[in-house]
């Protein structure tokens, strides 16, 4: 049974958007555009039906307002209509499965099922892009050398954008 799209304007930077066959192509136009935390569930799925509440609850959460973020439910059904490099990794695995989604950065959430971590999550992610956009341009002045040397090629490079993708498992499940 295919639901049909329900979307919440919980204000204009926070969506909560339950994706089918039948609205996919905006689906793919927000993935491509948007930072999305996007779980893809199966109705039959009993992880998926037992997290239901703990997954609705971010629908209006109050620590997420002002957070611009799309939260999108998706049966997997779809994931092979997703443009999205999600569609094709999450095939591999089972569901609920739990991505946060910005630009080609993709990180896989596999914590707890409860909403305050779920939303806490987000708000990590949501500080390390915003620390991502700040590079550069520190406002604080430096107390003296940093006492760390660097030996070689940093491990942050191994996680920029390009090159070979590899998730970092963070944690979360998801849910109908």
């Amino acid at each position: 049974m295919v639901q049909s799209s329900m979307i919440y304007n919980i204000n204009i930077l926070y969506m909560f958007v339950r994706m089918n066959s039948e609205n996919v192509e905006e689906m793919n136009r927000i993935l491509d555009t948007q930072d999305v935390l996007l779980r893809y569930y199966s109705p039959t799925c009993g992880h998926c039906i037992a997290m239901e509440e703990s997954w609705n609850g971010l629908n209006q959460h109050p620590s997420l307002s002002g957070t611009e973020i799309y939260i999108v439910d998706a049966n997997i059904d779809t994931s092979s209509l997703v443009r999205h490099k999600s569609g094709q990794d999450v095939q591999g695995k089972g569901v609920p499965t739990i991505y946060y989604i910005s630009g080609d950065y993709m990180t896989q959430y596999d914590g707890d099922r409860s909403t305050e971590d779920m939303v806490q999550f987000i708000l990590n992610q949501s500080k390390r892009k915003s620390k991502g956009k700040s590079k550069g341009k520190s406002k604080g002045k430096s107390k003296g050398k940093s006492k760390r040397k660097s030996k070689g090629k940093s491990k942050r490079k191994s996680r920029q954008r390009g090159g070979g993708w590899r998730p970092r498992l963070i944690g979360f499940p998801l849910s109908t």
